[in-house]
C-alpha cells in the first residue's frame, strides 16, 4: 500500500488532474497491477479519507503481497486476522448490504427527500433497487472453490433508521415495522436475485444465502447485551445512546466472530469495502474472540471523486436507469470491470468493449429473466 500518507501521486497518471477519467488511466498507465491501488488511495485521500482510524492489528497489503485472496487478492487493501490457517477456499465468505447508501440516506436524513406514505417509499424503492455499487461491495468477488456465501440485509436497522428520519424531517413518520417490511420484501424480490446474477456472472456458483436482520432481532439483542457487560464507561456522556445501539450491532457483527456464531460457522472470511475499516475502528473494547475469524477490506466502486456511495442513484447504474447511463461515463464501465474476478485482463481490452460488455452485464443482472441466474 501506501509507504506515506502524502506519498505522491505517480506521473503517469498526472494526467487526471484537476478531473479525473479513469478509464484512461487505465488504459495509459505502464503499471496498472503495481500502483492503480495506491493511485486510488490517494484520490480517496484528497478527499479527506484519514489513514489514522484503522484498527492496530490491520495489515496493510501491497500489489506484490504473496498471499492469495481468492479472485479479490488484486483490489484487497487490509486484511485482518491469523493468517496462516488461512484458506480463502475452504471457508465461507460473508458479507453485507446497506438498504440504502449515503448518497441515498442522506437526502432522506436531511429532509431532502421526503414521502406520504409508506407504499410511496416503496415505490421509489421499486424504481432503482439496488445500486450496482450495493451489488458488487455485497461481499466482494468468493474464490470458485468457495461454496457457501452468506450476506447481511438490514432490513430492521434500516427500518428504524428511517423512521427517526421521519420524525424530524417528513411530512409523515413511517412506522418501522412498514418500511421494514419493505426493505425486506424489495430485497428479497429485486436485491437478492441481482446479487446472485452478479456472482453467476462473475463465475461463481457456490450457495448464495441472504440473513435479514429480522431473522436474527434476539441474537442481535444478546451480542450487544454481552458487549455492554465488557464495556461500560465511566463518564455518562460515553455510554452508548439509544440511537447508537444499532450501531454497534452493525459494528459488532464486522469487526468480531459474533455472526460467526449466529451462523453457526467455526470460521469464516468477512469481505467487505475497506472504507468500513474506519467504522469498525470505532469499538474500544472487543469481547468476543477473533478465532476463525479473517477480515478482508477490498477497493469500493469508486469514480473521479472518490467512493460512489456518496453518490445520489442517479448518478450510478441502478435497476432503472441502467441502459442510459452505461455508455454515457466511461470510469463507470472502467470500475465495474476492475470490481471483476479478471480486472486487469478486461481492462486491457479497448474502451468500447469493454463499455460493451458493461451494458451487456448490466442488462444481464437486471434481468427479470429467471435463466440469467443460472
Amino acid at each position: 500500500m501506501l509507504d506515506t500518507p502524502d506519498a505522491p501521486i505517480p506521473a503517469h497518471y498526472q494526467i487526471l488532474e484537476p478531473k479525473a477519467d479513469v478509464a484512461r488511466a487505465l488504459k495509459q498507465s505502464d503499471k496498472p497491477q503495481g500502483e492503480l491501488r495506491e493511485w486510488i488511495l490517494q484520490r480517496l485521500q484528497s478527499q479527506g479519507f484519514s489513514w489514522n482510524f484503522f484498527p492496530p492489528d490491520a495489515q496493510l497489503v501491497r500489489h506484490d503481497d504473496e498471499r492469495s485472496f481468492g479472485p479479490s487478492s488484486k483490489k484487497t487493501l487490509i486484511a485482518q486476522g491469523n493468517f496462516e490457517t488461512f484458506d480463502p477456499h475452504g471457508m465461507p465468505w460473508i458479507g453485507g448490504i446497506c438498504c440504502l447508501f449515503t448518497g441515498d440516506g442522506e437526502q432522506i436524513r436531511k429532509g431532502e427527500k421526503t414521502f406520504g406514505s409508506v407504499p410511496e417509499f416503496e415505490t421509489w424503492m421499486r424504481q432503482w433497487y439496488p445500486r450496482i455499487d450495493q451489488i458488487s461491495g455485497a461481499v466482494g468477488i468468493p474464490p470458485i472453490g468457495c461454496k457457501q456465501l452468506y450476506y447481511l440485509c438490514e432490513d430492521t436497522l434500516w427500518g428504524r433508521r428511517i423512521e427517526g428520519w421521519t420524525k424530524q424531517t417528513g411530512p409523515c413518520v413511517l412506522p418501522a415495522e412498514e418500511v421494514a417490511a419493505v426493505l425486506h420484501d424489495v430485497h428479497e424480490t429485486q436485491g437478492h436475485p441481482a446479487i446472485v446474477r452478479w456472482h453467476r456472472r462473475m463465475g461463481f456458483r457456490g450457495n448464495i444465502n441472504v440473513i435479514y436482520s429480522s431473522d436474527i432481532e434476539s441474537e442481535l439483542a444478546t451480542i450487544f447485551r454481552v458487549y455492554q457487560r465488557h464495556y461500560t464507561p465511566r463518564r455518562r456522556e460515553d455510554r452508548i445512546k439509544p440511537d447508537e445501539v444499532d450501531d454497534v450491532k452493525v459494528l459488532l457483527m464486522g469487526s468480531t466472530s459474533a455472526l460467526l456464531d449466529i451462523l453457526g460457522l467455526k470460521e469464516g472470511t468477512l469481505a467487505m469495502p475497506f472504507s468500513y475499516f474506519h467504522d469498525m475502528s470505532a469499538l474500544p473494547q472487543n469481547p468476543f474472540s477473533r478465532r476463525g475469524h479473517f477480515t478482508l477490506g477490498f477497493l469500493p466502486h469508486w469514480s473521479d471523486e472518490g467512493n460512489t456511495r456518496i453518490k445520489p442513484i442517479d448518478a450510478v447504474p441502478h435497476r432503472g436507469n441502467h441502459s442510459s447511463i452505461a455508455p454515457d461515463v466511461p470510469w463507470l464501465a472502467a470500475n465495474h470491470y476492475f470490481s471483476s474476478k479478471k480486472p486487469f485482463q478486461q481492462l486491457e481490452r479497448p474502451i468500447r468493449m469493454i463499455e460493451e460488455y458493461f451494458r451487456k452485464d448490466l442488462a444481464a443482472i437486471y434481468s427479470n429473466n429467471d435463466e440469467a441466474i443460472t
